[in-house]
């Protein structure tokens, strides 16, 4: 099993987690990767980037439609 990075915004729960490690693991045994022991690792960035990122994709989104910025 391949070294598997999952990066993704803040708030997730344990199990959540736990579930999404079985699904990729699953995944990988379909298409022929034996289920063996592997390395999981979980990058969890603040929700506030995400925010942020958003808050400037809209801002962005009114530039280019000629929109005073704010």
């Amino acid at each position: 099993m391949p070294v598997i990075t999952v990066e993704m915004w803040d708030g997730r729960t344990v199990d959540q987690k736990k579930l999404l490690v079985e699904g990729i693991t699953s995944t990988f045994v379909k298409v022929g990767i034996p289920a063996k022991p592997s390395m999981s690792s979980f990058m969890m960035f603040p929700s506030i980037i995400g925010e942020a990122a958003v808050s400037w994709l809209q801002r962005l989104k009114r530039r280019k439609h000629g929109k005073q910025l704010s």
